[in-house]
């Protein structure tokens, strides 16, 4: 078992926008596969710091959600996390879930979601 300092899950490949400044090319039509996100966690005694990246993150909801559940359900403290989202297609439900991982973290006020786009 170890202790995660700094953890970046790329939910999603998959994009809505095609910003200039995207280092990723051209989206995917892909998603992660959540067994990879079990496999992780099943190591993890706590995390530093959680990124959740892609593509547009907004995009795989259920992939975010899925890593909280599974923090939660094996006791796996989560110090902070980031977020960046292109905010084109930003859902009650993408917003619950940052709201839910917000909750969570042990050090609230340095948690981030940030939003960026460059079409």
């Amino acid at each position: 078992m170890i202790h995660i300092k700094d953890l970046a899950i790329e939910v999603t490949r998959r994009c809505n926008i095609r910003c200039r400044h995207c280092l990723r090319g051209n989206s995917q039509n892909k998603n992660i596969n959540l067994k990879h996100i079990d496999i992780v966690l099943s190591k993890a005694i706590s995390i530093g710091h959680l990124s959740f990246t892609g593509g547009e993150p907004s995009l795989n909801v259920p992939a975010i959600q899925h890593t909280i559940n599974e923090c939660k359900r094996r006791y796996i403290p989560i110090n902070t996390f980031y977020i960046a989202t292109n905010s084109i297609s930003l859902t009650k439900e993408f917003v619950d879930v940052c709201i839910d991982l917000h909750e969570m973290c042990k050090l609230p006020e340095c948690n981030s979601v940030q939003t960026s786009n460059d079409i």
